[in-house]
């Protein structure tokens, strides 16, 4: 997402971003950015956190 952000403005095109920045560099699909876009992040870290030893 940082590296979105930085080449993002409202009149960007995100498949633009995608093609020239977003592939070259982390080689994930135009799905898997969407995917990404519309994960709730705070809900997938409360699912993986580690339970403690003494539950």
């Amino acid at each position: 997402m940082e590296e979105f952000n930085k080449h993002y403005t409202p009149q960007s095109n995100i498949s633009a971003i995608h093609r020239d920045i977003i592939y070259p560099k982390f080689g994930i699909s135009r799905d898997t950015l969407y995917k990404i876009f519309n994960t709730a992040i705070d809900e997938e870290l409360q699912k993986i956190t580690l339970p403690s030893l003494f539950d």
